[in-house]
Protein backbone atom coordinates (compact mmCIF):
# COMPACT_ATOMS: atom_id res chain seq x y z
CA UNK A 1 0.00 0.00 0.00
CA UNK A 2 1.26 3.44 -0.84
CA UNK A 3 0.65 5.79 1.97
CA UNK A 4 1.48 8.53 -0.36
CA UNK A 5 -1.78 8.04 -2.31
CA UNK A 6 -4.19 8.20 1.10
CA UNK A 7 -3.79 12.38 1.59
CA UNK A 8 -3.76 13.07 5.20
CA UNK A 9 -7.22 14.66 6.45
CA UNK A 10 -6.57 18.69 6.91
CA UNK A 11 -8.04 20.16 10.43
CA UNK A 12 -11.26 21.89 9.94
CA UNK A 13 -10.85 25.48 10.67
CA UNK A 14 -13.59 27.61 12.05
CA UNK A 15 -14.59 30.72 10.55
CA UNK A 16 -16.64 33.78 12.31
CA UNK A 17 -17.90 37.05 11.33
CA UNK A 18 -17.20 39.67 13.70
CA UNK A 19 -17.87 43.54 14.29
CA UNK A 20 -15.28 46.17 16.10
CA UNK A 21 -16.98 47.81 18.29
CA UNK A 22 -14.11 49.65 19.66
CA UNK A 23 -11.12 51.68 17.27
CA UNK A 24 -8.31 48.41 17.86
CA UNK A 25 -4.70 48.89 15.83
CA UNK A 26 -1.81 47.14 16.09
CA UNK A 27 1.38 45.34 14.52
CA UNK A 28 1.15 42.87 12.02
CA UNK A 29 2.62 39.66 12.91
CA UNK A 30 2.49 40.61 17.00
CA UNK A 31 0.03 37.35 17.32
CA UNK A 32 1.88 34.57 15.02
CA UNK A 33 3.96 33.16 18.09
CA UNK A 34 7.51 32.06 17.04
CA UNK A 35 10.57 33.55 18.62
CA UNK A 36 12.29 35.10 15.40
CA UNK A 37 9.74 38.06 15.70
CA UNK A 38 12.22 40.34 16.50
CA UNK A 39 11.97 42.55 13.77
CA UNK A 40 9.61 46.23 13.24
CA UNK A 41 6.03 45.19 11.23
CA UNK A 42 3.76 47.13 10.10
CA UNK A 43 1.10 48.29 12.01
CA UNK A 44 -3.01 47.43 10.97
CA UNK A 45 -6.02 49.60 12.67
CA UNK A 46 -9.73 48.59 12.66
CA UNK A 47 -12.06 51.18 13.25
CA UNK A 48 -15.56 51.07 14.95
CA UNK A 49 -17.97 49.39 13.23
CA UNK A 50 -15.94 47.52 10.74
CA UNK A 51 -17.05 43.86 10.15
CA UNK A 52 -14.37 41.33 9.50
CA UNK A 53 -14.64 37.55 8.02
CA UNK A 54 -12.06 35.91 10.18
CA UNK A 55 -10.37 32.05 10.95
CA UNK A 56 -10.35 31.80 14.44
CA UNK A 57 -7.53 30.31 16.10
CA UNK A 58 -7.72 30.69 19.97
CA UNK A 59 -10.75 32.35 21.82
CA UNK A 60 -9.59 30.75 25.32
CA UNK A 61 -6.91 33.86 26.02
CA UNK A 62 -9.16 35.99 28.55
CA UNK A 63 -6.64 38.94 27.26
CA UNK A 64 -6.30 38.36 23.39
CA UNK A 65 -8.42 36.72 20.77
CA UNK A 66 -6.23 35.77 17.76
CA UNK A 67 -7.80 35.62 14.55
CA UNK A 68 -6.59 35.72 10.59
CA UNK A 69 -8.71 38.72 8.76
CA UNK A 70 -9.37 36.05 5.81
CA UNK A 71 -9.34 39.08 2.98
CA UNK A 72 -6.17 40.36 4.37
CA UNK A 73 -4.75 37.09 4.88
CA UNK A 74 -3.22 38.82 8.30
CA UNK A 75 -3.05 37.28 11.75
CA UNK A 76 -4.03 39.64 14.62
CA UNK A 77 -4.61 39.19 18.42
CA UNK A 78 -8.17 41.76 19.51
CA UNK A 79 -8.58 41.75 23.22
CA UNK A 80 -12.37 40.05 23.30
CA UNK A 81 -14.43 43.20 24.74
CA UNK A 82 -13.28 45.61 21.59
CA UNK A 83 -15.02 43.00 18.87
CA UNK A 84 -18.53 41.33 18.82
CA UNK A 85 -19.21 38.06 17.28
CA UNK A 86 -21.98 38.43 14.12
CA UNK A 87 -24.29 35.78 14.06
CA UNK A 88 -24.53 33.78 10.52
CA UNK A 89 -26.84 35.15 7.74
CA UNK A 90 -30.06 32.94 8.12
CA UNK A 91 -30.01 30.57 4.35
CA UNK A 92 -33.37 32.00 2.34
Amino acid sequence: MNPSRFPRPQPMTTTWKIEITEPHSGELGEAVLHEDHGFAMEEYTYEAGHRIDVAVHDVHDPHWHIFTDLDSGHRFKIPPQKYRRLEPAAAG
